[in-house]
């Protein structure tokens, strides 16, 4: 099954969007573009709910650092 893409918008949970992703070969492809005049906080998580990954975006960003949600001492 496919990870979920969640973009969280910071202050209004209406503008809130959740992306599904496609296979490709090189990965995982959005069918849509992330970009905004705001910030995203931004979840991909795998489909089982077995680990997630967190981010931020800001406007004008061309890539995304995403780290585990969880970090084990």
């Amino acid at each position: 099954m496919a990870p979920v893409l969640q973009l969280v918008h910071p202050i209004e949970s209406s503008l809130d969007r959740q992306i599904v992703l496609s296979p490709d070969p090189g990965g995982w492809r959005a069918g849509e573009s992330i970009a905004a005049p705001h910030g995203w906080h931004v979840r991909l998580l795998a489909a089982d709910g077995s680990w997630r990954l967190v981010g931020r975006y800001q406007p004008g960003d061309t890539e995304l650092r995403l780290e585990p949600a969880v970090t084990t001492p």
